[in-house]
C-alpha cells in the first residue's frame, strides 16, 4: 500500500472512534428492531460470522449469547483482547457446526467479499440456514452489488492532523459486468500538496439483487430487504448498501 494511504488510514482510525461508535449503534438498533418484529423479541442466542476484530459484539452480549467467528487466526486473537465474555472461534461461515443452533445469525460486510463467495453463495445461505432454529433470522448487507456500484458513488473524507491535512476520494462504478474502484491520496502540509492514485481494482464478484433474494428463497427463508441498517423497507436501491432479513420458513 503507498505510504500517504498508510498515514490516512492510521489517522482515520486513530480519529473515527466516535463516528464508528454511531455506526455500532446504529446496527445494535436495527438488529434488535428486526428481532422485535419478527421474533417478538425472544431470541436469545446470536452468530455473528466474519466477526473481524473490531465489530459490535460488545454490544451485542448485552441482549444475547454470543458467538462470533471469523476465519482469520488474528483477527480473533486481537478480538478476544478487546472483548470479554463471548465465545470466539476460528472458523469459516461455510463450514461452520454449533452443536446448538442460533436464533439469530448476522454477516456484516463479510457475504459478498471473495471471488469464491459469487459461485457458493448459495451453498454458503443453505449452510446458514441449518445453524438457525426454526425462525430463525439470518441478517447480510450487500456491498458488492451491481445496481449500488452502477451509480459511479464518489466518496470523500478529510482528516486534519496538527498543520497536515489529509483528503482521500474514493470512487466506484460498473464497466460491463465488473466493479471498477480506485482512490486518490492527498496530503497538503505547508502550504504544498502530495498526491497518490491507486490502481484500479476490477471487482469480478458484483452481485445482482434479484438473483440473490432468489439465491435466498431457495436457500429456504423468506426475504425482506431494507435499505441499509434502518428500519426502512427497500424500494429502490439507493446509496445505501442494501440489508437483507431472511426468516427461516419453519
Amino acid at each position: 500500500m503507498p505510504k500517504l494511504s498508510k498515514e490516512f488510514i492510521r489517522l482515520y482510525h486513530s480519529n473515527s472512534g466516535k463516528l464508528e461508535k454511531q455506526e455500532r449503534t446504529k446496527k445494535y438498533d436495527f438488529i434488535r428492531h428486526i428481532d422485535k418484529k419478527y421474533k417478538n423479541d425472544k431470541s436469545r442466542t446470536l452468530l455473528d460470522t466474519a466477526c473481524g476484530y473490531d465489530g459490535i459484539d460488545d454490544m451485542l452480549k448485552r441482549k444475547y449469547k454470543v458467538t462470533a467467528i471469523d476465519s482469520d487466526k488474528k483477527s480473533i486473537k486481537t478480538a478476544k483482547k478487546r472483548v470479554a465474555g463471548i465465545s470466539f472461534i476460528v472458523a469459516n461461515m461455510q463450514k461452520f457446526n454449533h452443536t446448538g443452533k442460533f436464533d439469530i445469525i448476522i454477516c456484516i460486510h463479510g457475504i459478498d467479499h471473495g471471488n469464491e463467495l459469487r459461485h457458493t453463495l448459495k451453498r454458503t445461505l443453505k449452510h446458514l440456514n441449518t445453524q438457525l432454529n426454526n425462525g430463525g433470522i439470518l441478517i447480510f448487507d450487500l456491498n458488492f452489488l451491481k445496481e449500488l456500484w452502477a451509480q459511479k458513488i464518489t466518496t470523500t473524507n478529510i482528516i486534519q492532523s496538527g498543520r497536515e491535512k489529509y483528503v482521500q476520494v474514493y470512487h466506484q462504478e460498473v464497466e460491463d459486468n465488473d466493479g471498477l474502484s480506485y482512490y486518490v491520496t492527498i496530503r497538503l502540509k505547508r502550504n504544498k500538496l502530495y498526491t497518490e492514485t491507486s490502481t484500479v481494482r476490477r471487482s469480478l464478484h458484483l452481485l445482482n439483487l434479484k438473483k440473490v433474494k432468489r439465491m435466498v428463497i431457495e436457500s429456504g427463508f423468506d426475504a425482506f430487504l431494507y435499505d441499509g441498517w434502518n428500519p426502512n423497507i427497500l424500494k429502490k436501491v439507493g446509496k445505501n448498501a442494501p440489508v437483507f432479513v431472511c426468516v427461516k420458513r419453519k
